[in-house]
């Protein structure tokens, strides 16, 4: 099958974008969690003690009650960055176009006043939407993914 020059670039370019997000998801499982951890903002207590049981339960592999957790913390700070953020990484390595995208935009949109670390997560984070949107696009019109 021939397949036009561009479309494979835009595949290698998600394969690469992809992989670079799974090895930054893998990197905070596989570091031992002995140092001090990334500052987590929120403006409500309750929604900060939501993220860390929703964490605990992503950490024993009870995702459907972390997800559960994260959107309670949601429901309590609708623009806590890093409860859209985990749930967007969930999505995202879950194939959930949908989700990944709504989770993606709430986050990339925060207005709260963010710590360095969830900035450049922020940064990251916005990337994959600009550049692959259109991927996301294709596959739900279609039901096929890109041509590759």
């Amino acid at each position: 099958m021939l397949v036009p020059y561009g479309y494979k670039l835009k595949i290698l370019e998600m394969k690469r974008m992809v992989f670079v997000l799974a090895l930054l998801c893998m990197g905070g499982v596989a570091l031992p969690q002995s140092g001090k951890l990334m500052p987590v903002t929120t403006s409500s207590k309750l929604a900060l003690e939501l993220y860390n049981e929703a964490i605990k339960h992503y950490d024993a592999v009870n995702t459907s009650r972390a997800i559960e957790a994260f959107d309670a913390a949601l429901s309590e700070d609708p623009d806590f960055f890093m409860a859209n953020y985990q749930l967007a990484m969930f999505y995202l390595m879950n194939e959930s176009p949908d989700n990944f995208r709504r989770y993606s935009y709430a986050a990339v949109n925060c207005k709260a006043k963010l710590s360095e670390a969830e900035e450049l997560l922020q940064e990251a984070i916005a990337r994959p939407e600009e550049r692959f949107g259109g991927c996301y696009r294709y596959r739900k019109k279609t039901g096929r993914h890109v041509p590759g």
